[in-house]
């Protein structure tokens, strides 16, 4: 579903909001950022299956 935000991103997101020391916020980041390059893609993913079975569907009628 679209409107989710990936598994785990708020424990995340908690934890930069109280990491002090630089870098660690930096590791905490990036870890953020590849956790929703990875959400992005599986959304398109799903994105890309819902238009493909619905093209399927009006072909198929």
């Amino acid at each position: 579903m679209l409107d989710q935000e990936p598994t785990g991103w708020r424990e995340l997101q908690q934890k930069a909001q109280q990491q002090e020391d630089t870098a660690k916020l930096i590791e905490i980041i990036e870890q953020l950022n590849h956790l929703l390059a990875q959400h992005e893609k599986q959304m398109a993913r799903e994105t890309q299956d819902r238009e493909l079975l619905s093209l399927a569907r009006g072909l198929a009628t």
